[in-house]
Parts: C-alpha cells; sequence; structure tokens
C-alpha cells in the first residue's frame, strides 16, 4: 500500500489526491467527534494503475483496512470542485461495488473517464487547459448504510436567501436524487431563526425532523466557514440517525437576491462598512445610526411626511451592509433636475440602466412649484448642518477623553461595565448620526454644484473641472497621518523615534488598517505594526510625497481653476446675470461641505475606538460571568441585544450556541464576492466597456475620473495592504477598494485605479490631495489589467489606455 493514501493519514498527500478527496481528509481530521462522520477510504493516485501485478493485493489489503465491501469508486480531480467549475457529473462515480475484480474494473472506468468527451467538452465550454501533473486520482470510499441521502446549500441557490438552507432528500442512496429517478423532499430552514421555512414531503424522500434540520444546518455553516464561500453538500444518514458528510464543493452559481428593492453597497465599500465581511456588531452599529439619520433627514427636507412610518433605509445581504437605493431615490426622483446616472456616479453606484436608460426628473414650472418647500428646507438643513458641525471637537473631545478615562480604570462587576458600555454605544451614536446627516448633506450640496457647473460650462462654452474644483482642500485627516508617519521615517534608527512614535500614537492611535472593523486592532492596540511600515518606508528608499508640500501643488490647481471660471463667466451674459461673487460662494461653500465631512469622519473613527475598547472590557466580564465563550464573542452579538440585556432571556448555553453559529457565517462568507448592486429590478453589470482612443487602435478602459493628471506606468494588481507597501513610483496600483490604512502608500505610487468609488470616496480625496491620478468606479478593473502592463491613465477623464496589451 505504498501509493495507496488513507484519509485521516499524517503523511496524505492532498497535492496527488484530487479536491474531492482532500476535502474529506481535511473534514475526517478536522470535524468534532460525535458530530457527524466522513466515512472511510483511500486514494489512489493517478501514477498508480490496475495493471500492475500487485495490484490487486495491494488493493485487497486496502479494502480490508477500511472494513472491506461494499465500496463506492469515485473520481478525485484536482480540477474538479473549483470554485469556477464544479464538474459535477463528468466523471465516473460507481457504488455499491462488491467485489475485488468489480473494483479493479470501476478504479480502471474512472482514470479513463478523465478523457472521456463529455469532460473535453466540459472544459472546452470553459475555455480549460489541464497540463502539468496528472489530474485525476481515484477515491475508494467504505458505503454508508443510507436511510436517508441528500444535498443542501449553505445558500438557497435560486433565491438567493443567505438565511436560508436548502435541504433535499431521498430514502436511501442519493444517487438517485442527483440522478432524477426519485421525487425529493424539500427543506428550507432559517438557521438563525432555528426554523423550517418550507416543507414538502415526497413519498419518495420522507421527512426530516426539525433536530436533522437543525442539524444539518450546523453541518452546512462549519463546512463553509472552514471553507470561506457557500457550499454544496452530500450527506447521508444512517439508520442509526448518524450523518455523514460524503462530498462538498463550492456552489458556482448564486442567483442573487431579487426579492427586495434596488440596494447598493456604494460608499459602503471603498474605505467602508462593506469592504469586506461584517460583524453582526458593525452592521448594528450602522444599522442604527442609518434608520434614524436618514428618516430624520428626509422628513427635516420636505421629502417624507412627519408621520410616515419608519422605512427600511439598510439591510444586511451577504454579510455586508447594503443601502437602499430605491427608496432614497423615491424621495429624490421629486426634485426638478434629478439626474439618476449623475447620482450614481457621484456614489460610485454601477448599475445597467437598460433601454429605458436614467431617469431625469425634467425642470418646468409644474415639476418646481410642488417642490418649493424642499428648496427652502434644504437651504435651512445646510445652513444647521455647517453650523452644528464648525467647532464639533468642542463639545465631542471632552466627552471622549472623559469616557476613555473611565476606559483606563480597573474593570468592576458585569453591572457596571454594561452601563458604560451603553453609555459608550450612545456616544457613539450621536457621533454617527451627524457624521451621516453631514454626509446627506454634502451629498445634496455637491449634487446642486454640479448642476451648476454643467450650466456654466454649457454658457460658457468650457466645461469646469470639477476635480481640480475638489483639490487643495488641506488639513484632511487621512493626510495628517502621513505627516506624522514622514516624522517617524526621518527619525528612524535614531534616538528620537521612541518620542516621536508616542507623539505619533498620542494623535493617530485610534487609526487603524481597517477601520470599520471592529475586529480590527486600532494602532495604538499594535505599535509594532506602526514600527514595521515606518522600518519598509526606511528601507524602500523611495521619495515619499509630503502633503504639506503636495496640498501647496493642489491649492494651486485649485486656483487656477477657479479663477479661470470666474473669468469666464465674468465675459458671459449668464455670467453677468449669475455672478462671479455667487460662483465663488458656491464653490467655497462645497469645499466647506467636502472638509467637514473629512473632519467627522474623523470624530466617527474615533467613537469607533472607543466603542472597540468599551467592548472589549464588557466581553471580559461576559466571560468571567459564563455568558460568553472565547475572545471577540462580544462583536457577533448585535448593539440592540447588549444595550437591552438579551442573554438574560436565554440560556447562556443558548445564547453561546447563537454566537457560534453567526461566526461561522461571519467566516462562511469571507471569500464571496456579492455584487455591488442587488434587488429585483436590478441589471448587473459586467467588465468597464473597453474601447478605443480616437484616432488610434489602441485600447481604452473608462472609469470615473477622480483625481486630474497623466502618467504612463506598468500597472501592480495588489489585494492586500502588506503587499501594497512594496510599490514604488514607477507603478500605477489597480485594487479592488482601498481603506484609510492604505494612505500612507498614496505617497509613494504613480497613480491608483479601484473597482469601487466615486467623487467623494477616500481614494480619491486622497489621491486629489497628493496630486496623482485617481480612476475610481471602474468594474473588473483587478481582472482587465494585469501586474507590468505598461498603460497610460487620465485621471481626469477617467481613461486607462492599454499601451501593452500583454
Amino acid at each position: 500500500m505504498d501509493n495507496f493514501q488513507f484519509l485521516g493519514d499524517d503523511n496524505f498527500l492532498t497535492e496527488t489526491a484530487g479536491n474531492k478527496a482532500a476535502r474529506l481528509h481535511e473534514w475526517m481530521r478536522a470535524f468534532p467527534a460525535g458530530k457527524s462522520a466522513v466515512p472511510p477510504g483511500f486514494v489512489i493516485p493517478g501514477p498508480e494503475t490496475p495493471e500492475k501485478a500487485d495490484f490487486a493485493a495491494t488493493l485487497e489489503r486496502a479494502l480490508a483496512r477500511i472494513g472491506g465491501f461494499p465500496v463506492a469508486v469515485r473520481s478525485s480531480s484536482r480540477f474538479e470542485d473549483l470554485d469556477g467549475a464544479s464538474y459535477a457529473g463528468q466523471y465516473e462515480s460507481y457504488l455499491n461495488v462488491a467485489s475485488v475484480p468489480e473494483a479493479i474494473e470501476k478504479i480502471r472506468a474512472c482514470f479513463a473517464s478523465a478523457e472521456s468527451a463529455r469532460v473535453k467538452a466540459y472544459e472546452a465550454s470553459r475555455h480549460a487547459e489541464h497540463s502539468g501533473a496528472p489530474a485525476l486520482s481515484v477515491l475508494v470510499q467504505k458505503m454508508v448504510p443510507a436511510a436517508q441521502a441528500g444535498v443542501l446549500f449553505t445558500i438557497h441557490p435560486t433565491t438567493g436567501r443567505e438565511d436560508h438552507v436548502l435541504v433535499e432528500c431521498v430514502k436511501g442512496l442519493g444517487e438517485a436524487l442527483v440522478s432524477g429517478h426519485l421525487t425529493p423532499s424539500r427543506f428550507v430552514y432559517d438557521w438563525e431563526r432555528g426554523a423550517r421555512v418550507e416543507s414538502t414531503i415526497a413519498e419518495t424522500g420522507g421527512d426530516l425532523t426539525d433536530e436533522d434540520l437543525r442539524a444539518l444546518s450546523e453541518l452546512a455553516l462549519r463546512i463553509e466557514a472552514h471553507y470561506g464561500r457557500p457550499q454544496d453538500i452530500e450527506w447521508a444518514k444512517d439508520s442509526e440517525g448518524r450523518l455523514h458528510l460524503l462530498q462538498a464543493r463550492p456552489i458556482t452559481r448564486i442567483f442573487w437576491r431579487k426579492d427586495v428593492d434596488e440596494f447598493t453597497n456604494a460608499d459602503f465599500k471603498d474605505g467602508g462598512v462593506s469592504a469586506r465581511v461584517a460583524t453582526p456588531m458593525m452592521y448594528s452599529l450602522y444599522r442604527h445610526a442609518m434608520q434614524r439619520s436618514m428618516q430624520a433627514y428626509f422628513r427635516a427636507i420636505r421629502l417624507l411626511p412627519k408621520n410616515a412610518p419608519q422605512k427600511t433605509w439598510i439591510d444586511f445581504f451577504y454579510g455586508r451592509p447594503y443601502w437602499n437605493a430605491s427608496e432614497v431615490k423615491r424621495r429624490l426622483f421629486r426634485i426638478p433636475g434629478f439626474d439618476e446616472k449623475a447620482f450614481d456616479e457621484d456614489l460610485g453606484i454601477q448599475k445597467d440602466y437598460g433601454a429605458a436608460g436614467p431617469l431625469r426628473v425634467p425642470t418646468r414650472l409644474a415639476t418646481i412649484l410642488p417642490i418649493l418647500p424642499t428648496a427652502i428646507a434644504l437651504e435651512f438643513t445646510y445652513s444647521r448642518q455647517l453650523r452644528e458641525t464648525a467647532d464639533y471637537g468642542r463639545a465631542f473631545l471632552p466627552r471622549e477623553r472623559e469616557l476613555l478615562e473611565k476606559l483606563a480604570r480597573p474593570r468592576g462587576d458585569l453591572a457596571t461595565e454594561l452601563s458604560l458600555a451603553r453609555e459608550v454605544l450612545e456616544f457613539q451614536a450621536k457621533t454617527e448620526f451627524d457624521y451621516f446627516t453631514t454626509i446627506y448633506n454634502n451629498s445634496n450640496f455637491q449634487s446642486d454644484f454640479k448642476k451648476l457647473l454643467e450650466k456654466i460650462g454649457k454658457r460658457t462654452g468650457r466645461a469646469p473641472s470639477l476635480v481640480k474644483l475638489f483639490s487643495g482642500l488641506a488639513d484632511v485627516g487621512h493626510l495628517k497621518i502621513q505627516e506624522g508617519l514622514l516624522d517617524l521615517v526621518a527619525a528612524h534608527g535614531t534616538p528620537d523615534y521612541a518620542v516621536r512614535r508616542r507623539e505619533f500614537m498620542a494623535k493617530q492611535g485610534f487609526h487603524a488598517d481597517e477601520e470599520l472593523n471592529l475586529l480590527c486592532p486600532r494602532w495604538d492596540e499594535v505599535p509594532e505594526l506602526i514600527d514595521s511600515r515606518v522600518a519598509e518606508l526606511a528601507r524602500s528608499g523611495d521619495t515619499l510625497r509630503d502633503p504639506r508640500v503636495t496640498v501647496l501643488d493642489q491649492t494651486r490647481e485649485h486656483d487656477s481653476e477657479r479663477d479661470r471660471v470666474a473669468e469666464s463667466l465674468a465675459r458671459s451674459f449668464f455670467g453677468r446675470w449669475f455672478g462671479r461673487p455667487g460662483f465663488l460662494k458656491t464653490l467655497a461653500r462645497a469645499r466647506l461641505f467636502m472638509r467637514r465631512r473629512e473632519e467627522m469622519r474623523e470624530c466617527s473613527t474615533r467613537a469607533y475606538a472607543v466603542t472597540r475598547r468599551s467592548l472589549i472590557r464588557l466581553e471580559a466580564a461576559l466571560i468571567e460571568a459564563g455568558i460568553l465563550r472565547e475572545r471577540d464573542d462580544v462583536f457577533f452579538a448585535d448593539r440592540d441585544e447588549i444595550v437591552s440585556w438579551a442573554w438574560e432571556t436565554q440560556s447562556p448555553e443558548r445564547w453561546r450556541k447563537t454566537i457560534e453559529l453567526r461566526r461561522m457565517r461571519f467566516r462562511g462568507l469571507r471569500d464571496l464576492v456579492p455584487p455591488n448592486e442587488l434587488g429585483g429590478k436590478v441589471v448587473q453589470r459586467g467588465h468597464a466597456e473597453t474601447g478605443s482612443a480616437e484616432g488610434s487602435g489602441t485600447k481604452v478602459i473608462r472609469g470615473l475620473g477622480c483625481s486630474p493628471g497623466r502618467v504612463r506606468a506598468r500597472v501592480r494588481v495588489v489585494r492586500s495592504l502588506d503587499d501594497a507597501y512594496t510599490l514604488n513610483g514607477e507603478e500605477i496600483l489597480v485594487t479592488p477598494f482601498t481603506d484609510p490604512g492604505w494612505t500612507p502608500v498614496f505617497s509613494k505610487i504613480a497613480g491608483v485605479v479601484t473597482e469601487v468609488g466615486g467623487m467623494l470616496s477616500h481614494a480619491a480625496v486622497i489621491g486629489r490631495e497628493y496630486g496623482i491620478p485617481a480612476i475610481l468606479n471602474l468594474p473588473g478593473a483587478c481582472t482587465l489589467l494585469k501586474s507590468g502592463q505598461w498603460v497610460e491613465m487620465d485621471g481626469e477623464s477617467g481613461e486607462v489606455s492599454l499601451i501593452d496589451a500583454d
């Protein structure tokens, strides 16, 4: 049995076993004893052939070790059960094999199936070319004496409901279900509520008890958590009621949710809460703030009656927060001149509008008169928000300091810690309410400002450059990070470094690599992380942009464009009517709103740092009381559960099980990439359109130009922050999205391209202040562009020209 590999053995070689066997080996070793079982088995690697003289004797000994006949003989290919291609049903499988001669015959047939016309046709349909080591091994397993068998999906594959597990089963072996010879029983189970949603009982399928469905649901979440994405699982239940795992593969096709309005993660992804799967606590904090602030805002501007019922402004899909674009647009569709496409582009919504195109509300007397109260209310809310945020730190900073002093005291009993946590949560909620309200006002005012620029462009014959007018803001909080890091780099290796680092942490320690991820430590918790970043920057020898210098250049760009527009207005009839002072006043206000948005973002980040510290203290008290079990459990509770002391209504054991299931679902969705927009009327948009540059054959990809400048450089596709620190000034960063922790990287690159984001996104704001071209909202950029490829990017037009197509 030298070449045979037994599932669960220490010397099992997963690279030659094929994906099916490798997965079963993982589960035989990892699955908790008594929960489920993987039938014993062994793998015959591809080089082994049944024609060898001693093959039959070796096979017989191996069969005896796993308990003898009957067995299943199945293929296990290294190209099988991939994320994008399952190969389900393409290779051969044989059940109830009962003798050595029959086993040899079936093993030979499995090996031969790798070259079958069916497999070749499947490969051709997916443009797959396989080479290298032998693709296929054969898996031999002890047959399960199945009373029932079936399949389950950890996400409902046709409705897209991520809270629903779909289970199908038949009596006896599952082969009859897969082949379609029997009608299965079908169940839909809500894993979090612990309740069956649908049951369709077939005579050939039999029923499953609630305990069966609960156990299968837990099995599903465990497997999904292991692989980080939704799974299609084959299972069997023996006559003693024990579950057996037969196979698990990624679900290769999910029909995303259609049972909801148009929801989007725009402005939630680039540096936002939807940049990755979110914990229940993180989502609940966002939900609490947005539900209250959005409802209040639309009431304030007279687009929602005061007695209107609470709308659903935010929801949680596939582990990420999404906001209700349909509900927001229903309010804005009442405003004359509202342009759906312009609104979407500002926020980074990637939408295919179909044949009807985006909606634009006409501007005429019939549409203007009904909305006059809203126009008056908008002006009032703009002024009020600017007043309320003018010196926000005057009240915010003393309250933050007071809470931090309380959190620095020795930990008290559970009641004391709960009271303090509630106090911090109220502080965070107030800050976030004010921040969100600033975002709404900023978004609406910038929309009005863009309309004004369009009018100016039409009347003067030259469109103003929005990206230049938004440059040179100065005092942006995340640029202060870079200023501090530059000072640390200058002091690296000197006696002054320790003093400089303490100063940096006192000012910037509340930041984190992933600021809207409460699981991510703040920098003052892991100062060695900053040490490593500083050392990397110092070793690189790259010339780093100093924001104290670049902001002067960007201010000159702004001043030049501002003066040019003002002068063109002075020479036009429209300008004499509207006036240079009117334009300058509106521009100053637009820039002031952008500054306030960044200032409030800083307060929000500080509030999250205090919240994390408070929750960690509360968690320690909950673990000591036996209510929670392990570190980070508190982040899988909901804000409202803490405020309402929810665990008093159920046993600690039940509460811990709820947290365990939520943790598994969190891990199970970590590698899933859901669409940025979803809902019943959403047509999913594919990759960015590729055209040709005018007058040449050069291919051009178009995104949203967010920071001016033109540069020709090599592409580097990067998906993690650690890899981003190896970039240099001769490379263009191409990435799905950025986080605030990426800010120092912007000081050493030639340009940035992201798949999501809008004019007001993190990458756009930082790109403008550093004076590097930035193109956002370019779907599929990380696939369309390749590392090492030469491109030319224009950060104003949003065009990326592919100089080197290879």
